[in-house]
């Protein structure tokens, strides 16, 4: 009797107008969509799925973690890592928010809208705003204390990594940079800095509250430090998207 392996499951997360063959494509309701004609697998709240522990080969996604405030990043961070079995993939695309700071400093006046909507996000729609920003070193610090191994940065001038092999990235740099503006703007090209995050899970132990609270205290500020009522307020707030379970 032959016994055939199970398939990979590997969730495309945030997919929008890009259907990923070999992926489970996920996506909101074509309703709350202004502008894009989605086309996913299933249409719902990423936020409200559930996979069991240990099932998921692979979770991809880009550009779509900037658009949940730093609290729920974070528990939906802790969410995919649970779901990932050992050895698993995360995959995040997300604005370089370093870079694009760069580029707003020298940039003209006239160009400092394009890196304003880069960083804040477009706004077109309730979800299009961007909560958070993103860069090398804040995706090994988090990821690392959840547990991943980061295996790869990967920066790129071109926003083309959802379309195509993310890993040559340096050819697609060169195209987007030689290409006409007109021609960009036809086919939907832009240059501006962008992020993505190769990590895989590791079998290490993590107590997830502890980790969570050590994150978000990095982020408070003068009293915030000693009365700690905001950190209390944001450790709920991630509570409403993860349960911990380890604490």
């Amino acid at each position: 009797m032959n016994h055939q392996e199970p398939k990979p499951l590997r969730l495309h997360l945030g997919c929008g107008e890009i259907y990923l063959k070999g992926y489970f494509n996920i996506d909101y309701p074509q309703a709350q969509h202004s502008i894009v004609n989605i086309q996913a697998d299933q249409y719902t709240e990423i936020r409200s799925l559930v996979y069991p522990e240990g099932t998921v080969d692979e979770i991809r996604h880009h550009h779509v973690l900037e658009h949940f405030p730093r609290t729920e990043a974070l528990a939906l961070l802790i969410n995919w890592r649970r779901w990932l079995k050992i050895g698993g993939l995360l995959v995040i695309e997300t604005p370089d928010f370093e870079e694009s700071s760069r580029d707003f400093l020298n940039a003209p006046f006239k160009k400092k809208g394009l890196y304003l909507r880069h960083i804040f996000g477009s706004n077109e729609a309730a979800w299009a705003i961007h909560y958070d920003g993103w860069f090398e070193e804040k995706y090994r610090s988090i990821l690392g204390k959840l547990g991943f191994e980061v295996v790869k940065i990967v920066k790129m001038r071109n926003n083309l990594a959802k379309r195509v092999d993310y890993q040559l990235n340096t050819i697609f740099d060169a195209i987007a940079k030689l290409t006409p503006s007109a021609i960009k703007d036809a086919i939907g090209i832009n240059v501006i800095p962008n992020i993505l995050c190769v990590a895989r899970k590791t079998s290490q132990d993590v107590s997830e509250l502890k980790v969570a609270e050590e994150i978000l205290s990095s982020y408070l500020i003068g009293k915030e430090k000693e009365n700690q009522d905001i950190l209390r307020v944001w450790m709920e707030d991630l509570k409403k998207v993860v349960k911990i379970s380890n604490g």
